[in-house]
């Protein structure tokens, strides 16, 4: 790469400012109002001032034509944060009706040079509602771009969320456990991605959870996931926090059937890592679902389903091991026994 500074130098040293363009001669430019006396006033580029000059000009007429357009690019590639910039830029669009396909080609090098940058990626949303027919290929280049992003950063959070909104919306639900899938092998510890995958789980397959039996067997199979991934890396939070979301809201037969495999998995790592945080926090967690769980609801062979008495007492005990492995939350932890404690002593 070559120095940044001296490619800005070179850009100013060939910029035109607008005043001497012919197509612009009919148009007064606004300056910045920062008063007469600005206390610290910022040292911008002449290139970037004469910009902004003739934008606000162009926004005070509300002026809607190719050249706005133009102008509009050049000022969201001096400053990709401007989001005045970009909403005006759609409603050149709009107006003009102008190829919404073409936009999203041309914005590329925008989201691929700057993809941290909020405002292309709303960008791009607003005009993909806006597609008319045709959407499964503008989505699939969508994807595309998306893969392109997360390739050069695989925790991208605007990616991630553009992807999560684009799957959602138009219900392309194909090939993206898979995705999850392939990012947690490159980095088990990718949080994004097992956010991805939980919010995956929960939206694409409405239909199958008004039965218990599928619900438990698809939340089983995924719990059953989480552990293989625990497995890889004991101390990572991801999978724990993971499989306990997948855990039932309300108290049915699906929730007891994921409790039953997640405590023993649970205490088998607490056993074999003495140390490990991360497996003693979610087993503690697990107590406190099954101390709600009602006693008509406890089938004769769960094993791991005790009066919540037990359950209480397991809370308390787990949160003293916390209190010694973990003392940044030394208070917590130290709270939630006590709490544990006053209730046994109440019963």
């Amino acid at each position: 790469m070559g120095d940044s500074s001296s490619d800005d130098s070179f850009q100013e040293d060939n910029y035109i400012p607008y005043g001497q363009r012919k197509e612009w001669k009919n148009v007064t430019p606004i300056p910045q109002g920062d008063g007469p006396e600005p206390v610290v006033p910022i040292e911008y580029t002449e290139e970037f001032v004469d910009t902004m000059n003739y934008f606000r000009a162009v926004v005070h007429a509300h002026e809607t034509s190719e050249r706005a357009f133009e102008l509009c690019d050049a000022v969201v590639t001096l400053n990709p944060a401007n989001y005045v910039a970009w909403y005006y830029r759609r409603q050149i669009i709009y107006e003009l009706n102008m190829d919404i396909r073409s936009e999203l080609e041309r914005m590329r090098d925008h989201v691929t040079g700057c993809p941290k940058n909020y405002q292309v990626w709303y960008h791009r949303r607003e005009l993909l509602e806006r597609l008319p027919n045709a959407m499964e290929s503008a989505t699939a280049a969508e994807k595309k771009l998306i893969d392109e992003v997360l390739a050069e950063d695989p925790k991208n959070y605007h990616a991630w969320s553009h992807r999560r909104w684009l799957v959602k919306t138009f219900k392309f639900w194909d090939g993206e456990f898979q995705l999850c899938d392939k990012m947690l092998q490159d980095d088990v510890r990718n949080n994004s991605a097992w956010n991805f995958r939980y919010f995956l789980f929960e939206c694409s397959r409405l239909p199958e959870c008004q039965d218990l039996d599928a619900d438990a067997a698809a939340r089983l199979a995924e719990i059953a996931y989480a552990q293989d991934q625990a497995k890889k890396a004991v101390n990572n939070e991801s999978p724990y926090n993971y499989m306990f979301g997948l855990l039932p809201k309300g108290n049915n037969v699906s929730l007891l059937s994921c409790l039953g495999s997640i405590v023993p998995f649970l205490e088998t790592i607490g056993k074999s890592n003495p140390e490990c945080i991360q497996s003693r926090s979610t087993l503690l967690l697990c107590h406190i679902r099954l101390s709600e769980v009602p006693d008509t609801l406890a089938p004769a062979d769960a094993t791991f389903l005790h009066e919540k008495e037990y359950h209480w007492k397991q809370c308390s005990q787990l949160a003293k091991e916390l209190m010694e492995l973990d003392q940044i939350r030394y208070k917590y932890w130290n709270y939630q026994s006590v709490y544990y404690e006053d209730l046994l002593a109440a019963v």
